[in-house]
């Protein structure tokens, strides 16, 4: 049983492919320290997750679904390759997750 407040929550937004990427610059412009993750399709488990440092970067690895965690810069799972170029912070842990669907 989840706690009060804490079910899941989602709001539905349909864009055009091109909007992918002002979508991704937006974003990072307003949480400069944000990472996505990518996802492909498949059991948890069989593919590897990566943190990228943009919407774009995740989509192109392969899935067709980028998730951003929540408040900027929150840790990343532990079964997640992290790159140099994304730098989450290990004191952080994430309270919200953001799903991108293509």
């Amino acid at each position: 049983m989840t706690s009060h407040g804490s079910g899941r929550k989602a709001t539905d937004v349909w864009s055009l492919p091109e909007d992918q990427q002002l979508i991704g610059q937006r974003i990072s412009e307003a949480l400069p320290l944000s990472g996505w993750l990518c996802s492909h399709p498949g059991p948890k488990g069989l593919h590897q997750v990566h943190a990228h440092r943009s919407l774009e970067e995740a989509l192109n690895c392969g899935g067709r679904q980028a998730f951003l965690l929540l408040p900027e810069g929150a840790q990343t799972p532990d079964d997640v390759l992290v790159g140099g170029a994304v730098a989450p912070r290990s004191d952080i842990g994430h309270s919200a997750v953001v799903q991108f669907l293509c």
